[in-house]
C-alpha cells in the first residue's frame, strides 16, 4: 500500500521511465523536498525504488520489481493520481 505521496512519487519516475534527480521530483510532483525524501526512503524500503549515483549526482529509478507491479492493477492504481508535470529531461546544471 502506497501513501499519496510514494503514489506521486512513483508515477513521476514511471511517466518519465528514466531516473530522475531531487529538482526532477520536485518539479514533477510540487512536493517539497523533505516529503519527496521521506516517499523514497520508504519506497527504497519496499524494494520499488533504488538510488543511482552518489552526491550531487543522486538519482533514483523504479526497480525491475516495480516495473512488474506497475502492471498490475493495484499497481497502475497506486500511480493514479492528481495531474502532474511531465518530467524534466535533465537533472544537471
Amino acid at each position: 500500500m502506497t501513501t499519496i505521496n510514494e503514489g506521486r512519487v512513483l508515477a513521476a519516475l514511471h511517466a518519465g521511465s528514466q531516473p530522475l534527480c531531487m529538482r526532477g521530483f520536485e518539479s514533477v510532483t510540487h512536493l517539497d523536498t523533505k516529503v519527496i525524501r521521506k516517499a523514497l526512503a520508504s519506497l527504497i524500503r519496499s524494494g520499488l525504488v533504488e538510488q543511482t549515483g552518489a552526491g550531487p549526482e543522486q538519482n533514483w529509478a523504479l526497480t525491475d520489481r516495480a516495473r512488474r507491479w506497475l502492471k498490475t492493477a493495484i499497481g497502475r492504481a497506486s500511480v493514479d493520481v492528481p495531474a502532474m508535470d511531465p518530467p524534466i529531461l535533465s537533472c544537471s546544471g
